[in-house]
C-alpha cells in the first residue's frame, strides 16, 4: 500500500470535470449495488475502450507496476468507478475473476467506503466459502493498493452525501 503524491490528479480530470463521460452500470460481478463507471479496458475482450486509458491511466499504471517490482503480462480489465450510498452494510465479498490475478485500486479522492479484504476460513463445508475480515483500507486520494486478486474483497458503507471514486485494474504479472 503506497500513497503516491506524484500521481496524475484523476479527481480533477474526472469527478470535477463536467464533460467526463460517466455511464450507469446496472450490473456488477456479484449481487451488489449499481454505480456510475467508465470502462477503460473491457473485461471479456481486453479491448481498449477509452483514450483516457492510453493517454493518462496506462502510463501511471506502468509506473506503479515498476515501483512495485511487477512485470505486466496482461491487463484483464480497467475501469473508473464512482459509487455512493447503497445501503447500511458492506457490499458482498467477491473476487473479480475466478483465476489467479492481481487487483490494483487507485483512490482518486478522499472518501469513505473502505476496501475490505477477507481471509478464507477452513471449514468442513465444501459448498460454501467462509470468510473472516482481515483488513480495512480507507480511501485517501492518491493511495494505491495492489493485492492478490483471489482475495475476497468488498466495499464498505458510504454515507448518502459522499462519492467514492476509484480506478480498478485487474491484471496478471510476474515479479520483476
Amino acid at each position: 500500500m503506497i500513497t503516491d503524491t506524484s500521481l496524475v490528479d484523476f479527481e480533477s480530470l474526472t469527478l470535477d470535470n463536467e464533460y467526463f463521460p460517466w455511464y450507469w452500470k446496472g450490473k456488477t460481478t456479484y449481487n451488489g449495488h449499481r454505480f456510475l463507471g467508465h470502462t477503460l479496458v473491457c473485461r471479456d475482450t481486453q479491448k481498449i475502450h477509452s483514450s483516457f486509458w492510453e493517454d493518462i491511466v496506462k502510463p501511471e499504471f506502468e509506473r506503479l507496476l515498476d515501483k512495485n517490482n511487477l512485470n505486466l503480462k496482461e491487463v484483464l480489465r480497467a475501469a473508473i468507478n464512482l459509487t455512493t450510498h447503497f445501503g447500511d452494510k458492506d457490499s458482498e465479498p467477491h473476487t473479480d475473476h475466478d483465476f489467479p490475478h492481481y487487483n490494483m485500486i487507485i483512490y482518486c479522492n478522499d472518501s469513505e467506503g473502505d476496501t475490505v479484504l477477507y481471509t478464507k476460513v477452513d471449514k468442513e463445508d465444501e459448498d460454501k466459502v467462509y470468510l473472516r475480515q482481515s483488513l480495512r483500507i480507507s480511501p485517501e486520494k492518491n493511495k494505491v493498493i495492489i493485492f492478490d486478486g483471489t482475495t475476497y474483497h468488498a466495499q464498505g458503507v458510504i454515507p448518502a452525501d459522499v462519492w467514492r471514486e476509484i480506478i480498478i485494474i485487474t491484471f496478471t504479472a510476474t515479479p520483476a
